[in-house]
């Protein structure tokens, strides 16, 4: 039969008609025919009830008849509604299609309790999905730190510390992991992170590792994760004994809450390796772009000092933005009147001897806890550690990355602005009050006076 050919009447079927169906009030069972009935009942009310049944022998519920011992069909009825609400038409449609599943040997009212709980089973599994769905935008790294950085570390810390601690994270752990469900982050991911952060920041990059796991630890006592993946890296993160004697050879740094005081007894030091080495730990500066500094990378109005690509160890340009005590070193050693900005004390022509800032370390006994090149380090980790600015522009400040590349992510005058403000805040945290900077141009001028 196609579709929109009219439905034959079949003998036995369609007894009932739209007239009747619309006026019978009186209580009865009143059958179309195949199944179909109208059911006509009076209530306890005293009011009347009309509604449709369909009468069918079940093709897969077959008792046993005990009279003729053979299988029957049980008799079941399930209702299809409201006379009042389904038209006589519509019911019959409705009657047709059981009879078809009863034709195929699939139980109407089974079918529809399987399709009803399906759909109950869909309902749930969307409701669920949902939820996962919600629990993963609200469960991202970022947030599940915080949200452990608000509950236990903000109560039992200084509020230094406490920006200390979350600052670490969100300045060192790149933006898209932060972002991503923390269900979602490998045990491989984190280990590339870490290794990277060690490279540059290893101090920094031990707190961080140990702060990350103890995060993921609280996610799992939270059952938002299975398993720690900081735990599966433990082993990989672990640094051997000859690594780290290497390190304490040749990366000896004072850790960045001592630079004051030994900033207090560098200026107690007379001679001019000790301007030197002050103004190398206010720029971050390598020692042998410090010492062998010209007064024509200087430019004392603009405050800054340009290293020459030829003297950078990435062979590439870098500014340094200076800040007002660099500044005033400058201006005092400028009085010396030569063409290096430090200069070697028995021949104002040649720059300083790379061995003088060692040899004071030595003399202020500092040697073995700290070399001229660990106050990067110091630098570093402070910066790192405090937040005082985004890792990119920490990076540019120490000259480490391409300094194109870096911009590019930046607007030039924010960029230049950030930089110039990092090494202000360093000096400013390193700062004690200065001795007078004139006492080295005096000691200076007497020496050529001899000379002479």
């Amino acid at each position: 039969m196609k579709d929109g050919e009219p439905v034959p009447r079949i003998r036995g079927t369609d007894r009932l008609s739209a007239k009747l169906v619309e006026r019978e009030m009186t209580p009865g069972l009143y059958t179309d025919g195949r199944g179909l009935a109208m059911v006509v009942e009076r209530l306890k009310d005293r009011s009347i009830r009309r509604r449709w049944i369909f009468r069918y022998a079940s093709p897969t519920h077959r008792p046993i008849n005990p009279k003729t011992g053979t299988l029957q069909g049980w008799r079941r009825e399930m209702g299809l509604g409201l006379v009042d609400d389904v038209p006589l038409a519509k019911v019959r449609e409705i009657a047709r299609g059981y009879r078809e599943q009863v034709a195929a040997k699939v139980d109407p009212i089974d079918k529809k309790r399987a399709d009803e709980a399906a759909e109950r089973a869909e309902s749930l599994a969307e409701l669920e999905r949902k939820k996962a769905k919600k629990a993963r935008e609200q469960n991202t790294l970022l947030r599940v730190a915080r949200e452990y950085h608000e509950r236990k570390i903000e109560p039992e810390r200084t509020d230094k510390h406490a920006g200390e601690w979350i600052a670490s994270i969100e300045n060192h752990i790149p933006v898209d992991m932060l972002d991503r469900f923390i269900g979602d982050i490998t045990a491989k991911e984190l280990l590339a992170v870490m290794l990277d952060l060690r490279t540059t920041v290893r101090e920094t990059s031990r707190r961080v590792a140990q702060r990350l796991r103890i995060i993921f630890a609280d996610a799992v006592l939270h059952e938002l994760i299975p398993a720690n993946p900081m735990l599966a890296i433990a082993h990989e993160l672990r640094e051997s004994r000859r690594d780290k004697a290497k390190h304490r050879t040749n990366h000896a740094s004072l850790p960045y809450k001592d630079v004051p005081a030994f900033i207090r007894a560098l200026r107690a030091e007379k001679g001019m390796a000790a301007k030197a080495l002050e103004f190398l730990i206010l720029t971050a500066g390598r020692t042998a772009e410090v010492i062998g500094a010209t007064w024509s990378e200087i430019d004392l109005d603009a405050k800054t000092w340009t290293v020459l690509k030829e003297r950078m160890k990435a062979l590439e340009a870098h500014v340094v933005y200076l800040s007002p005590r660099a500044v005033e070193i400058l201006k005092a050693v400028r009085a010396i009147g030569a063409s290096y900005v430090f200069t070697n004390p028995l021949d104002p022509k040649k720059p300083l001897s790379n061995m003088s800032m060692l040899v004071l370390l030595k003399r202020m006994a500092y040697n073995g806890r700290t070399t001229a090149h660990g106050f990067r380090s110091s630098f570093s980790t402070w910066a790192n550690e405090t937040g005082a600015a985004k890792p990119d522009v920490i990076e540019a400040a120490l000259a480490h990355r391409e300094q194109d590349r870096i911009r590019a992510a930046y607007n030039r005058s924010e960029f230049i602005a950030e930089r110039s403000k990092l090494l202000d805040a360093w000096a400013a945290f390193i700062d004690v009050k200065p001795t007078k900077v004139t006492d080295i141009v005096a000691a200076r001028t007497k020496t050529r006076r001899k000379a002479a």
